[in-house]
């Protein structure tokens, strides 16, 4: 978005957006850019009651490092001599975990938005309550639904 914002000479300072334009990245591919890349997932069968992403992963160079939720634990993985993360090297390069997982939560809490309590559980409260926000109360359903089959 904030590549788009910046084509459309639309100011994106104030729009809270995670990310930057990669302008300057186009304009010159060998400009430093950033040292660690992140990604969130929920692997599992999405419903709209069960918002935790159940996935986080940290890139830095070749090493890959994942944490799932329900695993309780990080997985780490050179991509660029295992591109297809068979072999699990967290047990082995405890030092390159510690860094990545400290730089995984860093992530976490400079990326999400900041409220009282746990992000997901936050994220959880506020997206049941859009949720119910949109649905009439079951009493109300119910009497629409009958109404409707007896005005047939």
């Amino acid at each position: 978005m904030p590549t788009i914002l910046e084509i459309a000479q639309v100011p994106a300072q104030d729009l809270e957006l995670q990310g930057r334009s990669l302008i300057s990245l186009f304009e010159n591919p060998s400009a430093p850019w950033r040292d660690f890349g992140f990604a969130r997932n929920k692997r599992n069968l999405a419903r709209l009651t069960d918002l935790e992403l159940d996935e986080r992963v940290a890139r830095e160079g070749c090493w890959k490092l994942h944490h799932y939720l329900y695993k309780g634990g990080y997985e780490l993985y050179d991509v660029c001599a295992d591109p297809l993360e068979t072999r699990n090297l967290a047990g082995q390069e405890l030092a390159t975990v510690s860094r990545l997982s400290f730089e995984l939560v860093r992530n976490l809490e400079t990326s999400r938005p900041h409220g009282p309590g746990l992000p997901s559980a936050n994220l959880k409260q506020r997206a049941r309550a859009f949720v119910q926000s949109l649905s009439p109360p079951p009493a109300e359903a119910a009497g629409k639904a009958s109404s409707a089959v007896s005005s047939r």
